[in-house]
């Protein structure tokens, strides 16, 4: 599966609030070449895919890759943080790796 699909299926399954205990916002990245200039979104280096808002005011970073995909540095180090910063971070390769990340399946 592409991780275009993957994210396209995260959406699907978590989109309507999974029974009211998940909040997901996808992140999006982008760059557009303007009139005069190239014009980026503004992000954090390295953030992922999704930001899931849990009960009780919880968060969980989702990154979404393909079975062969692999961390680019900058995720890697968003990761890391992220992790001893006490939050949940998931490498999602399936549904089912959010669904088991986030204490749902």
């Amino acid at each position: 599966m592409t991780e275009s699909a993957l994210v396209r299926d995260i959406l699907l399954r978590f989109g309507s609030g999974y029974g009211g205990q998940v909040w997901p916002i996808r992140i999006n990245s982008m760059a557009a070449r303007g009139v005069k200039r190239l014009v980026r979104s503004i992000s954090v280096n390295g953030f992922p895919d999704f930001l899931f808002v849990l009960a009780a005011g919880r968060c969980a970073f989702v990154e979404a890759k393909s079975q062969t995909g692999k961390l680019r540095e900058e995720q890697t180090r968003f990761r890391d943080k992220a992790i001893r910063m006490g939050h949940t971070y998931i490498l999602a390769r399936s549904v089912e790796d959010v669904e088991r990340g986030l204490g749902l399946g």
